[in-house]
């Protein structure tokens, strides 16, 4: 009986080895948001990956014949052997969910690999796909995020992120909540109460989204989400008191904006917005007939207008300054008294909306006293430095890896020039590239006259994407990179969102222009630098 009891005590410890299934398993690197992995099970003679593929509704998604796994420990490839139900190489057309499910069945992996990689050659990669279940450490606290969505069938992920990272391209998402049978629940760990924001995946992918914030602590927070149409006005987001507080302060701001914005949507829908130049500059972006080399000239053209505000008819600009003026009497008012995180949140928010320096005294004063160990004041003082970086103010200097990792400062490398040119860019921004190249011949032109251009790629994880397009564009310049934002360089400039920048510095380390157009810069290096 003894040797009966240990022989099988030795096969189930050799089956649990080798036979591990996990529902939505932890992975340490999602470089996609289309593709998530919802189950893993490792066995004696294969590996079955169940996965959902989404994309935007009558959109297709594919899948390479050529997808491995990788064992994170061992570095052996498991190749794909089958697809149930879903043609491999080919693109499948996705229906109003914008949802595909498929099983891909794998070789089996090692049993030393604690974690697999799913690699998809020239395409998604999936890295540290954890083959147990992991207990996730503790924070301080821990909130449960859960709610329902309603009508909309097309929705299927949520992304969520701290509202201090959210304005970073580069920032992956804290978490990839599943939305199945229109309910979601996540376990967010944390050490502090923080302000954080959910958005559907969709709507990211479409480049427009309206994010929900709300405040996790231990009270957890339930929500019910509706179609980005009538979000605001219909979706439900309670828990607690912080919740309770903000959610009362954001109603009140929208009630205060709802006539203005009434106003405003009219004057949109009979065209009289923007002024005739601007109104034109729209439809011209707007029609597929237009080539887009004139789409892109008239997007440009658009941009410099809105820039400068010049884009509005006076009506429109009348009831814009109407409803800012009503939202920051009541803001003023509200954040005048006592320092509370809700009101800290809606003192950052107003920060990202470029309304930071009015509000600096009161924020140095009182909120960075009151909550000063808090990720939103280091955020808020980040953005108000940021707020400082303009024309006529001296530039921000900074230190950057070259592509051989070798630090190199830009105040060297520019050191003894009479101009120079910053030209932040990603090998992923066709527009940054194309304004890049466009500068290779004034370079050209100038180098010999006391003129330099250093460039800074904003790269993802590698920097294998921008030795290419270093190589296929030609710069001549040096270029360094900004690798997942380490040195938030961009923040720095106050462009957080933003792919690709430019800006023109003098010898004395003034800046003489953002984004200058390519007549502009010829103009202003002519005038310069012929003295």
């Amino acid at each position: 009986m003894k040797r009966f009891l240990l022989l099988w005590a030795f096969v189930a410890l050799t089956a649990c080895r080798v036979e591990r299934v996990v529902e939505d398993p932890v992975v340490e690197c999602n470089r996609t948001k289309s593709v998530t992995v919802v189950r893993i099970a490792a066995l004696r003679d294969s590996t079955v990956v169940d996965l959902e593929l989404r994309n935007l509704p009558g959109n297709w998604v594919r899948l390479s014949s050529r997808t491995v796994l990788r064992g994170g420990t061992t570095g052996e490839e498991s190749p794909l052997l089958r697809a149930d139900e879903f043609p491999l190489d080919e693109k499948v057309t996705l229906n109003r969910t914008g949802l595909r499910r498929v099983r891909l069945v794998f070789g089996a992996v090692s049993r030393h690999d604690s974690t697999v990689d799913l690699l998809e050659p020239d395409g998604y990669r999936i890295e540290g796909i954890r083959l147990e279940a992991v207990r996730r450490p503790a924070g301080k606290l821990r909130c449960r995020i859960e709610g329902e969505v309603v009508d909309r069938p097309q929705s299927s992920l949520l992304l969520l992120y701290a509202f201090t990272e959210s304005g970073s391209q580069m920032s992956d998402p804290e978490a990839l909540i599943p939305i199945r049978e229109g309910r979601f629940t996540y376990d967010l760990d944390l050490d502090t109460p923080d302000y954080y924001q959910l958005v559907f995946a969709d709507e990211e992918m479409r480049g427009s989204f309206l994010p929900v914030g709300f405040i996790a602590d231990a009270c957890g927070v339930r929500m019910t989400l509706y179609p980005e149409d009538e979000g605001l006005e219909r979706n439900r987001i309670g828990g607690g008191a912080l919740n309770d507080e903000l959610d009362g302060y954001q109603a009140r701001l929208r009630r205060l904006s709802e006539p203005y914005g009434r106003a405003m949507d009219s004057l949109y829908r009979i065209s009289a917005a923007f002024i005739p130049e601007a109104q034109r500059l729209v439809d011209c972006m707007a029609d597929r007939s237009i080539s887009a080399e004139r789409r892109r000239e008239a997007s440009r053209r658009y941009m410099q207008l809105f820039r400068s505000g010049e884009a509005y008819g006076p009506e429109f600009r009348r009831l814009m300054a109407g409803q800012q003026t009503a939202q920051r009497r009541y803001l003023d008012s509200l954040l005048a008294g006592e320092p509370t995180l809700p009101r800290l949140v809606l003192l950052a928010e107003a920060i990202v909306r470029k309304r930071g320096e009015a509000y600096k005294p009161l924020f140095e004063q009182r909120y960075a006293t009151a909550f000063a160990d808090h990720p939103l004041v280091r955020f808020c003082a980040e953005r108000l430095a940021a707020e400082t970086v303009r024309e006529g103010m001296p530039y921000v200097d900074f230190s950057a890896p070259d592509l051989d990792g070798k630090e190199r400062r830009v105040s060297e490398l520019v050191a003894g020039k009479r101009l120079f040119l910053l030209d932040f860019w990603a090998s992923w921004c066709g527009p940054c590239r194309r304004s890049a190249m466009a500068l290779i011949p004034i370079y050209g032109q100038y180098a010999d006259r006391g003129f330099t251009v250093v460039g800074i790629a904003r790269e993802r994880h590698s920097t294998d994407a921008m030795r290419r397009a270093v190589e296929k564009d030609g710069y001549p310049w040096i270029n360094l990179v900004e690798l997942d934002d380490r040195g938030g360089l961009w923040a720095r400039y106050g462009r957080y969102g933003a792919a690709g920048f430019q800006v023109l510095v003098d010898g004395e380390g003034r800046i003489l222009r953002f984004d200058p157009e390519p007549d502009e810069l010829r103009r202003l290096l002519s005038e310069r630098l012929t003295r």
